[in-house]
């Protein structure tokens, strides 16, 4: 809650690496004209957690930590997860009992569509196409998660599986349900030399957004039938812990 609240007054935005250019709460209250007594309340608890740094009474700077929510995905990540996903968690008791704690089975029927009393037939991607504000937020929040694991092109064996690929115009790689791209885009800085083309597909309200020099960007549904045909390469030697 203290991390939501932080990134909606920019408190984050306002502190600084230099503890001599640390802040107080009548600082970092001036800007959005908040009340500093709340301001030190979000502050201490911060501080407490070790999210920030207090470097002398009620002075505060960065960590490395708070420093993530200076970038985008990062704050895309705590709003999805309190704005967006939170309701689910709150509801999802309720839907357990109801549904005499089974096993959800079906994308139209879990906690999340409960949650929000979607209609019928109507799974979380479907919502996401809806609602673009909250797709890009998960977006941000997939983007986020990634960067902290290993890219599976440093562990594939990509030389070796995928460098019969001799033509530009021949499909290289498909990236399905890509998010913003960072997948194959990291496949692309790692792997220059290769030849054939790189293809990103995510839902229509994200892949208008997304442009990566070098990559085509396609609006594909994964629950349709792929519109991209081409050899089958083998990959299911790939450890389990691949995600994309």
């Amino acid at each position: 809650m203290t991390i939501r609240i932080a990134v909606d007054l920019n408190l984050f935005d306002q502190l600084s690496d230099d503890e001599s250019a640390a802040k107080d709460s009548q600082e970092l209250a001036k800007a959005p004209n908040a009340d500093p007594l709340l301001i030190a309340r979000i502050l201490r608890h911060l501080g407490a957690m070790r999210i920030i740094r207090e470097v002398g009474e009620g002075k505060y700077v960065h960590t490395s930590f708070s420093r993530k929510f200076l970038e985008k995905p990062f704050r895309d990540t705590v709003e999805f997860i309190f704005d967006d996903h939170n309701p689910t968690t709150i509801k999802a008791p309720q839907y357990f009992a109801q549904n005499g704690y089974q096993n959800p089975s079906a994308p139209t029927d879990n906690p999340w569509t409960y949650a929000y009393n979607f209609p019928k037939g109507e799974t979380f991607f479907t919502y996401l196409q809806k609602r673009p504000e909250v797709g890009m937020r998960f977006g941000g929040m997939m983007e986020a998660v990634a960067g902290g694991k290993p890219m599976w092109a440093e562990y594939y064996p990509v030389q070796e599986r995928l460098k019969s690929t001799t033509s530009d115009d021949e499909v290289l790689v498909v990236d399905i349900g890509g998010g913003k791209g960072h997948d194959i885009a990291g496949f692309k800085a790692r792997n220059p030399e290769l030849k054939g083309r790189l293809i990103l597909q995510e839902l229509p309200y994200l892949a208008s957004k997304v442009k990566l020099e070098g990559i085509e960007t396609m609006a594909h549904d994964f629950n349709t039938e792929q519109p991209v045909k081409g050899e089958r390469r083998r990959t299911d030697d790939v450890p389990e812990h691949t995600t994309d």
